[in-house]
């Protein structure tokens, strides 16, 4: 089993301040390796939420951190043995804009 040789708070405080000094409102992530035995409380940032899509078998798995005061809706996810991929729409905007992020099992064709 991979394991993560940098403790999880240690990587959420450079999350954070990576996050902080540049203003990002929106940060996607994939290959978060999180499941159902990670809490999302574990990997809280102040001022983000946090949306996951977890691989339904080992490793892969896609997040967005959004900053607290944007207003989203998950609009597509999928997780099976192969890919997974998380869409948001951003709400209460002029224009419609919609992020998403994908990974995939090596060696598999999407």
């Amino acid at each position: 089993m991979r394991t993560c040789r940098i403790p999880w708070p240690l990587i959420i405080m450079n999350l954070q301040n990576t996050m902080a000094s540049n203003n990002y409102d929106i940060l996607a992530l994939s290959e978060t390796w999180l499941h159902d035995g990670f809490p999302s409380s574990m990997f809280s940032i102040q001022g983000y939420n946090l949306y996951r899509n977890d691989r339904a078998t080992r490793g892969g798995g896609v997040a967005f951190y959004c900053k607290s005061h944007i207003r989203i809706s998950i609009s597509k996810s999928l997780s099976n043995d192969y890919i997974e991929y998380l869409w948001i729409q951003l709400l209460g905007y002029a224009r419609e804009a919609s992020i998403g992020v994908l990974d995939h099992l090596t060696g598999t064709s999407v």
